[in-house]
């Protein structure tokens, strides 16, 4: 009889680590990998409740790489894009390639990295003239890229504990500043996909001219962003599908 329990258990561990196997830390919270989907969402950007541009997000998950891309236009303004991708293992970013491009200027991304303390980039911004940067450099402490929020925030299995000072790299300024991101409460938001209960997160800086933002993310499956405000600005970017 105790033969035959061995292969019961040995099904149970199989199972138990399969179960688990999607749940790590990130930003030392625990989040559930499982809510990554292949999937493209598609935002307005409003602004004094006028369409003025638009935002289209996509995840792929394969299993060693978490992709994250992202168009974003401003109509006649700015249009950028850029792909990220991040090792499933550590969740931590390995390289990124943006580009943006405005009615005067352009900028080149390119960064490598190995781990949350060391980041390599080339910039390059031609604004008529062309100017290149490059930035080789390790950190005394972690810093994350500020996409990997929108990229993983909805993985977190419970906002309601957030309250972390995260060190982010900005990549259009190729700056790290201290941000603060925290739970704010929940909230019934409306937007052209629909109705959704949301926790509300709020990611601040406490530098003017360093871009905040208001964070909605659906508390129903499947989680995502449906709604982000950018602070003390009247830019409001709203789920339109799913």
């Amino acid at each position: 009889m105790i033969k035959n329990k061995f292969p019961l258990v040995l099904l149970m561990i199989f199972f138990s680590n399969l179960i688990f196997s999607q749940t790590k830390l990130w930003l030392d919270k625990e989040v559930d990998l499982k809510l990554l989907e292949m999937r493209k969402d598609s935002f307005n950007m409003t602004k004094n409740g006028k369409i003025v541009g638009y935002w289209i997000w996509e995840t792929e998950v394969n299993e060693k790489e978490i992709i994250l891309k992202d168009i974003s236009v401003l109509f006649n303004i700015i249009q950028e894009e850029f792909v990220l991708k991040m090792d499933k293992k550590n969740l931590v970013s390995k390289m990124v390639d943006m580009k943006m491009k405005g009615s005067n200027f352009s900028l080149d991304v390119a960064i490598q990295r190995k781990s949350s303390l060391d980041l390599k980039g080339n910039f390059s911004i031609n604004n008529g003239n062309l100017t290149e940067k490059k930035i080789d450099t390790t950190y005394t402490s972690r810093v994350i890229l500020r996409p990997e929020i929108f990229g993983l925030i909805h993985t977190i299995t419970d906002p309601t504990k957030l309250d972390e000072k995260i060190n982010t790299f900005f990549l259009s300024s190729a700056l790290a500043y201290e941000m603060k991101l925290m739970y704010a409460g929940d909230e019934v938001v409306t937007v052209p996909a629909g109705t959704f209960d949301c926790h509300k997160v709020t990611f601040r800086s406490g530098i003017k001219n360093v871009v905040s933002n208001i964070i909605y993310i659906s508390k129903q499956f499947p989680k995502r962003i449906v709604k982000v405000e950018v602070v003390d600005q009247p830019l409001i970017i709203e789920l339109v599908k799913l």
